[in-house]
């Protein structure tokens, strides 16, 4: 009898606090009939919601794909650059210097650096000289994100070979790091250093710049050296990287004369 009684009271005497109505968003979602007369974006999904601040939940939009940011974002492409890319080369080399070692190098000396290495008229006159090889890496819109440099070997500290090529230069902006760019830059670089006869490929890096010396090992350079560098009116401290490339345009022009040596003595 007790337990009857109390559930009496407690159903016309106790009455649950009015439920809030739904948030406005989720009403929309909720309603078929405003669901129906409301077209949502492909982009949007309602299942992938999540809570804001005033409890209401937000849509959220669904993450791009691995291949479409590929195309949206980094699709890129690699040309030798012409005598007309001296100043998209300044540009992308005084932007890469700066982010790359604004965290480590002396502000001063980073501009003194990029305004003399970096300038315009250098590139300018690395482009009209037949001795080096640059490469530009650009998005599809024309944005210049990154480049190399092929030059003779200026590395007074080591000992260097009538076959040996310095890869002056690698740089890509930050933001497109991983997404290939710097690799086929590499792969340019290599290319055209074996079609050229080159038995090695040299090059010097920041010793504390880990995540280079990581991708020039991974590439197949190992440590020769090291020298004292001047950035701005500061030494630093650089290591000497080396990498042997493939005998293939040798053999096959050694091959050459041996059979043009052959027919001259039958």
């Amino acid at each position: 009898m007790r337990q009857i009684a109390a559930q009496h009271y407690l159903q016309h005497f106790v009455r649950s606090p009015p439920r809030a109505p739904p948030p406005p968003c989720l009403s929309l979602l909720q309603s078929p009939a405003a669901s129906a007369a409301y077209s949502f974006p492909a982009c949007l999904q309602p299942g992938i919601e999540r809570p804001d601040a005033s409890g209401c939940r937000t849509l959220a939009r669904a993450a791009p794909s691995r291949q479409t940011r590929a195309m949206d974002d980094t699709e890129f492409s690699i040309r030798p650059a012409e005598a007309a890319d001296a100043a998209r080369l300044s540009l992308i080399g005084q932007a890469t210097f700066l982010e790359s070692f604004a965290h480590v190098l002396r502000g001063e000396d980073i501009v003194m650096h990029c305004m003399h290495q970096h300038s315009r008229d250098d590139y300018a006159a690395r482009l009209r000289s037949a001795e080096g090889a640059l490469w530009l890496a650009e998005l599809r819109k024309g944005a210049p994100i990154g480049y190399a440099a092929l030059s003779p070997p200026d590395l007074p500290d080591v000992e260097v070979g009538p076959g040996d090529v310095e890869l002056k230069r690698i740089y890509v902006l930050s933001r497109f790091h991983g997404s290939g760019v710097a690799a086929q830059l590499m792969d340019r670089a290599v290319e055209h250093a074996v079609a050229a006869g080159n038995s090695r490929l040299l090059l010097g890096v920041y010793s504390r710049n880990g995540r280079a010396i990581r991708f020039y090992q991974k590439n197949g350079f190992s440590l020769i050296g090291t020298r004292r560098f001047m950035i701005g009116a500061n030494h630093y401290d650089d290591v000497i990287m080396a990498k042997p490339l493939p005998a293939a345009n040798r053999k096959h022009d050694e091959a050459l004369a041996f059979g043009q040596a052959s027919r001259k003595e039958g």
